[in-house]
């Protein structure tokens, strides 16, 4: 008897053993991070706010014992880095006072408040929900589990940005893990912006910062073409941008270039698009795109200023409407600057060409030789919006004018001419001059991976069948 209970014993404690077994396989623990510091680089030195902007009262801010004090009370605004990240794993240690009240920002904008430009987690031990807890991306997503939130003592904050993809982790413990594409509130904030530090937003608390680091990461493999095709707006420039997203979407395009001062919409025709559009209208806009699937992704052409206030004006608006290239035409002496910004808020800017005109014989950027040596003493930033319809009309081929411009191609105005003369009009991709295949088999010979636009600017006939004749083409000599 006692051997029969000792076996059936045995065997009901493999069972529970194997249910163990297999619960843990069905629910196995959260992964936590990889301790290694490799790849990472500091972001604070531990003497001063070297590398640091501050976005508000500079008396709200002290470096002291290696830390980055906020101890004042709401004026001090917040710190961001002094340029923009995209993909990067962010880690940092904090500490804050009891009924303390701040945070980290990641991926925000000059634009507005950053934890509505941007995306803000939390730093907190008021008695707040878990969507408004230390951890939770404040406001939009919240903690799960709640994290320890003791004041007055040091907790480690490792923040993951990776193209979609939102991951926290407090004191080692996972707490956020999001796909913004299933959370719109979150998937409508850049994907590429500055990383901040909020001040102490309690009127008699204190925040600490201190071992502030970050790892950049590739970019997330994209399900996008390579070449993503845009509509460039100017197409359509009958019609506002609204109308114009609209249009998009009628065709299938699902990115589009922005020309400046287009009316807004035909509610708003007094309102146009550019960088002095007022910020509710740009959040507008953002929605429209959304709504109907549009990306924006490039802007011109438009001028440059020399004036470092206003030209930040606008890479502030195009990283807040998430522009990655704005294509100009700018002076020789505006590069130095140019090249500054586009590499603080990483933004590309490609020089556009016009035709050569006899009445201008100034005007060199007709010739790519001349626009490869505007941009090739600059950051990989800078370089070509390569109009071909333009090359053409100056009597250039524009196979060879790609493999002048090799390795600075970003953008192109993609055209086709009926024939190699100033007065040659655009026909539809693969039925004129420009040898269209040919184009595309010199970048793929570059390995180009910028985008293709669309800008069809003969008004005559059938403007939409002609314009849907230039997608086929590129879906039948691009996609597989």
């Amino acid at each position: 008897m006692i051997k029969h209970c000792l076996c059936a014993a045995v065997l009901l404690l493999a069972q529970s053993f194997s249910g163990l077994a297999s619960e843990s396989q069905v629910n196995p623990p959260p992964r936590l991070p990889d301790p290694s510091e490799e790849g990472f680089s500091p972001l604070f030195n531990g003497r001063d706010l070297d590398g640091w902007t501050i976005m508000g009262d500079p008396k709200g801010w002290k470096v002291q014992d290696e830390k980055i004090v906020s101890d004042v009370g709401f004026i001090g605004g917040w710190l961001r880095t002094n340029r923009v990240y995209g993909d990067f794993i962010l880690r940092l240690q904090w500490r804050v006072s009891p009924g303390g009240n701040s945070g980290v920002f990641v991926r925000a904008t000059t634009t507005g408040n950053p934890w509505i430009s941007g995306c803000e987690i939390q730093i907190t031990n008021h008695p707040r929900d878990s969507l408004h807890c230390t951890g939770s991306l404040y406001g939009i997503v919240p903690v799960n589990p709640r994290p320890d939130e003791t004041p007055e003592v040091w907790h480690d904050f490792e923040i993951h940005c990776h193209g979609p993809m939102y991951k926290v982790y407090v004191d080692n413990v996972p707490v956020i893990d999001v796909d913004a594409r299933q959370v719109p509130a979150l998937f409508a904030r850049p994907m590429r912006g500055f990383i901040g530090l909020q001040d102490s937003h309690a009127a008699n608390g204190w925040i600490e910062f201190r071992n502030v680091r970050v790892k950049e990461l590739p970019p997330m493999p994209s399900d996008r073409p390579d070449w993503p095709l845009a509509l460039q707006a100017w197409t359509f420039n009958h019609l506002s941008l609204y109308e114009t997203i609209a249009m998009c979407k009628s065709l299938g395009i699902e990115y589009l270039e922005a020309y400046p001062r287009q009316k807004l919409s035909p509610e708003h025709p007094d309102i146009r698009f550019d960088a002095n559009c007022p910020p509710e209208h740009l959040a507008a806009t953002k929605q429209v795109l959304r709504e109907a699937g549009v990306r924006l992704v490039n802007f011109g052409v438009t001028g440059m200023d020399s004036d470092e206030t206003k030209l930040r004006q606008l890479f502030d608006f195009a990283l807040t409407m998430g522009i990655e290239t704005i294509n100009t035409e700018p002076m020789f002496a505006e590069l130095p600057l140019i090249d500054k910004l586009s590499k603080e808020y990483d933004i590309k800017v490609a020089i556009h060409n016009h035709p050569r005109r006899e009445d201008r014989p100034d005007y060199r950027n007709w010739d790519p030789s001349f626009i490869m040596e505007m941009v090739q003493s600059y950051n990989p930033r800078i370089g070509a919006c390569a109009d071909t319809g333009h090359w053409a009309r100056s009597n250039i081929k524009p196979v060879e004018a790609l493999r002048i411009l090799k390795g600075r191609i970003i953008s192109l105005h993609m055209k086709d001419l009926d024939k190699f003369d100033p007065a040659g009009v655009d026909v539809p991709w693969g039925t004129g001059v420009c040898d269209f295949e040919g184009m595309l088999e010199e970048l793929k010979r570059q390995d180009f991976k910028g985008v293709i636009t669309i800008e069809y600017e003969n008004k005559s006939g059938d403007q939409v069948a002609n314009v849907k004749k230039c997608i086929e083409a590129f879906h039948r000599f691009v996609k597989p």
